[in-house]
């Protein structure tokens, strides 16, 4: 492929030598023409000596769901491939940057590449510095089974915005000073929370969220329990103002409620809240352990970390909570670690057993040694003064609670008309599979400080199971849920559907996108069907917004988008990489249906 469009004959490209003699990989390139004369995608061909080691097996095309993504450098560097090895992209990457050299030496063609389509293949670039993502999607000429440009420069963002959640955009500083920099020794293992985000941005996964910019929250909750968690986190963070920026109350990837500051701009936006959710949906010991991590909110401060403390409060439901605070110290993940057993505590959530070891001298003359009846934290000193202190042995001091919090708490005490309110919810709610008898030990406690008649019941945690773990379970059978949904399809006529509302977040004067994404179900049993409905849908969410699915519409609404921002006198926007998501602001605004949005 040279500068002026021209394409070399098959033939006489493979009597081009290698340019390299190495016996252990040969790579070659070619560019071959579809039917109609448009150049196909570049393949990379490998060929291995006996002596180098085979790679790891890659899963095969048919089992790969979504586009592929390559994030590589300004040196052509490969960074991240979503499907394949990166090694093996070397001489793509290469060429792909060359094509891009070529296109912005050429003044007339008006700036970097935006997109190609060959044929059934469509790949759509965004350069931010010195990186450069590509999204390759293939599907049927005229099938309508490919993703439109917006929606894959959509994933290209989302991609870029979870390598600054770990790194800050700072990284743009290193390839600065060296352009051939491998930025892989940085991400480490991020690669499964990257590949997590395009997980659930294909059809396969909670693509409704995405296309719909909002976070979906688990459902159905009954209002009042739902109102007692927001209010029961609220309180708590609030005697943390000034160290709490932000609160997250969630199970699995799906939100609960959220507690933001007052100041609209500095409230969080779905794509940050999508990037949080997939972090600690990514995260092993979230489950087992408190965590105390440092992120990156790349549309609140690209620039600088926050640092996040989660720590999990039922692990059969997946309940977690996830503080986040501007500061990094012990002190204030103590802070957060009282919080989050206070949170506990006023969910009526039982506290896990905490397990310590500690060194206790013993005699061995006297057989003590391992003795429980000695270890108790009252005897402990004057049975150490008994001994001889010619022997050690570890004793194990198990306690079922947390710190004493006696300070932070309020005084609760039992409501009986609270607990048969809510039972009376319950079974409202869950119909006939759930009787009073079943929620018996769901007790709703009210503290006695006149807030009665706002009905934020705080649970006690001495009286059987809390009510919010009994509707988490609940709701993950999903019985209500596909209940709900098949009543309201039967009522619309209707084989799915996707909802999406804007939430006004309490107190805040801020609004929230959340969305309802039921799943594909039947007719749409294989991946080809799922993915011929979010391709309609994603066309319907251009047509609502800009009249028009073309990839002229969608690129004039992308840079009048930039200006925007430009000229924007927030000052605070500068702070993010907003400029950059231009498929996330157009797919954030509100569609517009008959003059209603």
């Amino acid at each position: 492929w040279n500068r002026n469009g021209g394409i070399m004959p098959q033939e006489q490209a493979q009597d081009v030598p290698p340019a390299s003699s190495d016996s252990r990989a040969t790579r070659t390139c070619s560019i071959d023409t579809s039917s109609d004369g448009a150049p196909a995608i570049a393949t990379d061909k490998v060929q291995q000596s006996q002596t180098q080691p085979d790679p790891q097996p890659q899963p095969p095309a048919q089992q790969r769901s979504g586009p592929n993504v390559i994030v590589l450098s300004s040196a052509g560097k490969p960074i991240f491939s979503r499907w394949g090895d990166e090694e093996k992209l070397s001489a793509a990457c290469g060429l792909i940057q060359a094509v891009r050299a070529a296109i912005l030496d050429d003044p007339s063609l008006g700036g970097d590449i935006q997109s190609l389509q060959a044929g059934g293949t469509k790949m759509v670039f965004l350069t931010v510095g010195h990186l450069t993502l590509l999204a390759i999607a293939e599907g049927g000429t005229g099938s309508g089974e490919c993703e439109t440009e917006a929606y894959l420069r959509m994933q290209l963002e989302y991609v870029y915005g979870q390598i600054i959640f770990t790194l800050t955009d700072t990284v743009q500083n290193v390839f600065t000073r060296r352009h051939n920099y491998d930025l892989r020794s940085m991400l480490g293992a991020t690669e499964t929370v990257m590949r997590g985000v395009l997980d659930q941005a294909s059809p396969l996964g909670n693509g409704g969220a995405f296309l719909c910019a909002g976070v979906e929250s688990v459902w159905p909750i009954p209002h009042e329990i739902r109102d007692n968690a927001s209010h029961v986190i609220s309180s708590v963070c609030g005697k943390h103002s000034e160290t709490c920026l932000f609160a997250i109350l969630l199970a699995g990837n799906e939100m609960i409620s959220v507690v933001m500051p007052r100041y609209q701009p500095h409230q969080l936006h779905p794509s940050d809240l999508h990037l949080i959710l997939n972090f600690c949906n990514h995260q092993p010991g979230l489950l087992t352990n408190e965590l105390w991590f440092p992120v990156c909110l790349p549309r609140f401060n690209s620039s600088g970390f926050v640092y996040a403390y989660t720590t999990c409060l039922d692990s059969g439901t997946g309940l977690a909570c996830c503080l986040i605070s501007q500061e990094n110290s012990t002190e204030q993940f103590e802070h957060f670690r009282k919080a989050g057993a206070s949170i506990r505590q006023k969910l009526g959530l039982r506290a896990p057993k905490s397990s310590v070891l500690f060194i206790k001298e013993a005699s061995r003359t006297k057989g003590d040694i391992g003795d429980s009846s000695s270890c108790d934290g009252n005897t402990a000193k004057s049975e150490m003064e008994k001994t001889n202190f010619d022997d050690i042995a570890w004793q194990r001091n198990e306690s079922s609670t947390y710190d004493d919090n006696s300070d932070e708490d309020e005084e609760i005490v039992d409501d009986e008309k609270g607990s048969e309110k809510v039972v009376d919810e319950l079974a409202a709610v869950f119909g006939k599979d759930l009787t009073v008898s079943e929620t018996s030990n769901a007790s709703v406690t009210q503290s006695n400080n006149g807030n009665r008649d706002a009905g934020h019941g705080e649970p006690s945690g001495h009286q059987g199971e809390s009510s919010l773990v009994k509707i988490l379970n609940e709701v993950k059978r999903n019985r209500v849920r596909d209940a709900m949904i098949d009543e309201y399809l039967q009522l619309a006529s209707a084989m799915h559907f996707l909802f999406r509302i804007d939430v006004a977040v309490y107190d805040t004067g801020g609004m929230l996108t959340q969305c309802l994404s039921p799943p594909l179900q039947f007719p749409f049993v294989d991946e080809k069907s799922k993915r011929r409905v979010y391709c309609m849908y994603q066309r319907l969410a251009l047509r609502l917004r800009l009249g028009s699915a073309s990839v002229e519409s969608t690129m004039d609404a992308f840079a009048m988008i930039a200006d925007d921002h430009d000229n924007s006198e927030n000052h605070h926007s500068s702070m993010g990489i907003g400029k950059d998501c231009q498929a996330q602001c157009l797919l954030e605004s509100p569609p517009n249906v008959h003059g209603c949005s």
